[in-house]
């Protein structure tokens, strides 16, 4: 039986650590319950879902491009709309799952959006939705242009109008315009019973095959892994980290999928075995998803994850004030995410990482050094990867990509280590007698 939980950084996410013994996210199984499916005119659904929220657990942020909007646009004046809106009745699913579970984690969702004013949770067709809301209240501007639509849809003539720059709000629209797309209408399915397993299912299978990416239905997944994904990327968005790497880290879920792989690159990709035989599996959406199909970090795990993610930042926000590289090559997310791996695999203080990303640059720009030069190869072994340079290897995601970077890598934190530590005297150089 899952426990109540007060929510942390996003709406009801974990806060981190926590006993994963805790939260079971096999609930017993609620029965998803819906309405028919209902054609609405847009002038109903703007009223009926403006108190509506996209939770970040299934929805990504609005994403859509001038270019997206415009394009929305000219087919709503042609009648070319296509989709269905889902929606959940945030009061009448409340009602229902506190009889049939009150211990699912969808409760205290619903609560937590209630109190906020919410009155609908969109699972698909957030995008759509904002849009409208935005046009009918006079917040987009309408690009300046000619356009024509249909105003009669039993007439196969258009209707020309224009939009001058001055004049690009709905309200300054044609009174024919705006009535004939107010009554334009499109589908909104509602649904009033369903917990947090099906909220989680109903946003993975409306978008089967469709526009969300790997990483947007692996947030919408019902494991700690995507909460714990989500209070990383929440805390180093907080710490300006994953704006120095990324234009918009929350465009796409990038700086989640960023993380996932650096967990994925420490956690899985690397099998060190005791007599040297190693093994490497390369980096893909299909390990990235097996990873939040695994079992869960022990909280000691969290612990360690979450405060090398931490150091992380710090220590590159630190050599960025310092100047210790340039800033491109600082915020470069390959070069990040190295540094990320040798923190989790000797590399300790700031000093330290510091001359490990000073040495990381120096294989990073060598054009003449190979995967064979540095890698043992048995005389009847077939030799690949004569023409590899590290730079190659942390731009691929293959076995032989991350055997090379583990060897680079690895290569680096021993170098560092000989540098702070004293053979003699056992002791680390600027820190504490060991």
């Amino acid at each position: 039986m899952a426990s109540p939980f007060p929510g942390s950084a996003v709406f009801l996410d974990l806060p981190f650590p926590i006993e994963p013994d805790e939260y079971d996210y096999e609930d017993a199984r609620i029965i998803v319950i819906k309405k028919d499916p209902l054609v609405s005119p847009l002038k109903n659904i703007v009223i009926n879902l403006e108190k509506s929220v996209a939770p970040t657990q299934f929805q990504r942020p609005e994403s859509w491009t001038p270019k997206e909007k415009k394009k929305f646009w000219l087919s709503l004046l042609m009648n070319r709309i296509e989709g269905v809106i889902v929606v959940v009745d945030i009061q009448a699913a409340l009602h229902r799952v506190e009889q049939l579970n009150p211990a699912d984690r969808a409760v205290e969702l619903y609560k937590f959006l209630l109190k906020k004013g919410h009155e609908f949770i969109v699972l698909d067709g957030n995008n759509r939705l904002q849009f409208l809301l935005s046009l009918f209240r006079d917040e987009w501007a309408i690009p300046e242009g000619k356009y024509e639509y249909i105003r009669d849809l039993q007439d196969s003539s258009t209707t020309p109008f224009k939009v001058t720059r001055k004049k690009n709000k709905f309200s300054d629209l044609p009174q024919a315009v705006q009535t004939t797309l107010k009554n334009r209408c499109c589908i909104i399915s509602e649904y009033t019973q369903i917990g947090y397993a099906g909220l989680s299912d109903v946003f993975t299978n409306t978008n089967a095959g469709v526009f969300p990416n790997p990483q947007e239905i692996r947030n919408a997944s019902k494991t700690l892994w995507s909460d714990f994904v989500r209070h990383l990327d929440q805390s180093l968005r907080t710490s300006g980290l994953m704006g120095k790497m990324f234009t918009d880290p929350l465009k796409r879920y990038c700086g989640q999928d960023w993380i996932t792989e650096c967990l994925d690159f420490a956690l899985n990709s690397i099998e060190i075995n005791e007599e040297e035989n190693n093994e490497f599996s390369p980096i893909s959406q299909s390990s990235k998803t097996r990873l939040y199909g695994s079992t869960f970090l022990s909280k000691e795990d969290q612990k360690f994850y979450i405060e090398t993610f931490n150091d992380l930042s710090q220590h590159i926000t630190q050599m960025i004030e310092n100047k210790v590289l340039d800033e491109k090559s600082l915020k470069r997310k390959t070069t990040v995410q190295n540094l990320f791996w040798m923190l989790c695999n000797g590399i300790l203080t700031y000093d330290q990482a510091v001359e490990a990303v000073k040495l990381h640059e120096k294989e990073y720009i060598r054009k003449d050094k190979f995967f064979t030069d540095v890698k043992e190869f048995a005389k009847n072994e077939e030799v690949v990867g004569e023409d590899l340079t590290f730079k190659n290897s942390c731009e691929g995601s293959r076995s032989i990509n991350i055997e090379h970077r583990y060897l680079i890598l690895s290569e680096i934190v021993a170098k560092v280590k000989k540098e702070f530590y004293s053979d003699v005297t056992g002791i680390m150089v600027g820190e504490e007698v060991l």
